[in-house]
């Protein structure tokens, strides 16, 4: 049985985290946090983003690499110092509301790059403010992973594509699922691992083909992949954590936990702890010793 504890009281309706060297940072009502995960004691908070208290969900969207937080402000991107919070720049990148700012992609400094609606990538130079904008398609894309130079792009219409990140050049394509959103890709194996309708689908890098479905339907459909532990996919379902053994895709163990307010599918992972939230707190959990035995 693994033990959740709530690590904090945090009201919100609905929080995007993160884990970054002993620190956890929190997204929620337009504000970013940032808190020693020690003991929990508040370091500091900026106020950021525009909030409406009658919107659904309060998630403020934001990410960090390097010394930076990256934070998604509808058409805006504000440029953090990831130390005391401090902001360093404000850029527009959006147009208008076909051109909201989904989030980042990659940091390569001092380039940012950012993944902009509708099949967008803007390159970001945080040093001069420069943007330069690619079109690589006419769907947006929620998740994508960079191996080396390559940056492997899903989209809403369920396609996965292969890019050049430096040229921003399309490498090759293969269809995932039939004009249905891709929730996460992630490498692991030389394989990617990715989610949608459901199921999990393995796609070899080296071939670029499908070659493995999961046949033990997902919870949901949203459901996305939030790490690797011990050989096996920690999934983010609705309210609960799936690990499935990714050699051959079979369920281990689905156990309860808070994954964000309402409906959310949320949670982050850092080494073998599990992070989440309920519209009352930040609850995380433990993973312990897996023996890869099938669950029955």
């Amino acid at each position: 049985m693994n033990e959740i504890k709530q690590i904090l009281d945090f009201e919100n309706n609905g929080v995007c985290m993160a884990i970054d060297e002993g620190f956890l940072y929190l997204g929620s009502k337009g504000s970013i946090f940032k808190y020693q995960l020690n003991d929990m004691s508040l370091i500091t908070q900026i106020k950021i983003t525009r909030y409406k208290e009658k919107n659904m969900y309060s998630m403020v969207f934001f990410s960090i690499y390097a010394d930076y937080v990256f934070v998604c402000d509808f058409r805006d991107l504000h440029v953090l110092k990831k130390g005391d919070l401090s902001l360093l720049s404000t850029v527009q990148l959006g147009e208008n509301i076909s051109s909201d700012v989904l989030g980042m992609i990659h940091f390569d400094f001092p380039n940012a790059y950012v993944s902009i609606c509708n099949g967008r990538i803007d390159i970001l130079n945080i040093q001069t403010g420069e943007v330069s904008q690619h079109k690589i398609c006419d769907a947006s894309s929620w998740s994508n992973c960079v191996i080396g130079d390559k940056l492997y792009y899903s989209t809403t219409k369920g396609g996965l594509l292969e890019i050049n990140i430096n040229t921003m050049e399309i490498l090759r394509m293969v269809q995932l699922t039939n004009n249905m959103n891709i929730y996460s890709v992630v490498s692991h194996n030389d394989m990617l691992y990715t989610t949608s309708e459901r199921s999990i689908r393995v796609v070899d890098i080296d071939s670029f083909d499908i070659v493995q479905e999961g046949t033990e339907p997902l919870y949901t459909t949203e459901a996305n992949i939030i790490g690797i532990y011990n050989k096996n996919l920690v999934i983010a379902e609705h309210r609960s954590i799936a690990l499935y053994y990714a050699d051959l895709l079979y369920l281990y163990k689905r156990f309860s936990f808070p994954t964000g307010y309402r409906f959310l599918r949320y949670a982050v992972m850092d080494e073998n702890k599990i992070y989440g939230s309920d519209e009352h707190g930040i609850y995380c959990c433990a993973l312990g010793e897996l023996s890869f035995k099938k669950l029955t």
